[in-house]
């Protein structure tokens, strides 16, 4: 019995040591309204605010910016631009001057650097985009040969091509609008 009662106490001092540990290192203090958590997270900001960055890299270079989110290792890498959301490793990694993207899967919008107003959900989706803005794409991989196009929505996986496509929604570009019905 006794020896039940000291190896549970034993147990219990060395759980406390354990659960004191921490699992990312401290990226240390962060100007008034930013959080970070991650190696070299939000690690040039100065003075600007809101930002959250969770991750490896997360916000690297984000310095007097504002209202950026990156959770994810690597996401908004270089960005210094406000209002970008980024999840998922690599999510926006190569955004330096766009504002106002949402970017949801590793790698999504991982090309973009100067395109703005951009959704992109699913892992790859519209990964080479580097200056094209107002555009919607949804699904794995889907949009990866859009490079500079404007007011396009893809909603399928794996499309390519740099103009208006669907698998089975409507498509509008500022040249044309699309109605497809079959698979392409």
């Amino acid at each position: 019995m006794f020896t039940t009662v000291l190896s549970a106490l034993v147990c219990f001092g060395l759980c406390q040591q354990l659960q004191s540990a921490t699992d990312t290192p401290d990226p240390g203090a962060k100007p008034l309204s930013n959080t970070a958590d991650g190696v070299n997270a939000l690690l040039s900001i100065t003075t600007g605010l809101y930002n959250s960055a969770f991750g490896f890299d997360s916000l690297l270079s984000t310095s007097d910016t504002s209202f950026n989110t990156g959770v994810g290792a690597g996401t908004l890498l270089l960005n210094t631009s406000s209002s970008n959301t980024a999840v998922g490793a690599g999510a926006l990694l190569s955004n330096t001057t766009a504002g106002s993207n949402t970017a949801v899967g590793t790698f999504a919008m991982f090309v973009n650097s100067t395109g703005a107003d951009n959704t992109a959900v699913g892992a790859s989706a519209m990964l080479n985009n580097v200056d094209g803005f107002q555009n919607t794409v949804v699904g794995t991989g889907a949009g990866p040969g859009m490079i500079l196009g404007d007011s396009n929505t893809y909603l399928a996986s794996r499309l390519t091509g740099s103009g208006p496509q669907t698998a089975t929604s409507v498509v509008s570009s500022t040249t044309s609008s699309l109605v497809a019905a079959a698979l392409l």
